[in-house]
């Protein structure tokens, strides 16, 4: 009984790790994501903006 209530302590704290793992693992991807999307973002506006100046020349 002890052992198996141990080996279930033991599983339960595995468990628990490796989604605290995983957790962490998802918050880094999920900032890389958001960075990545935001350089886009700024990438976009400001190709936009260089061919609004070009077409103000125009």
């Amino acid at each position: 009984m002890f052992i198996v209530l141990l080996f279930f302590i033991c599983y339960t704290f595995i468990i628990v790790m490796s989604c605290l793992v995983i957790g962490e693992t998802q918050n880094k991807l999920r900032k890389a994501c958001q960075t990545a999307k935001l350089n886009f973002c700024q990438y976009k506006t400001a190709k936009l903006a260089k061919n609004k100046t070009i077409f103000h020349y125009l």
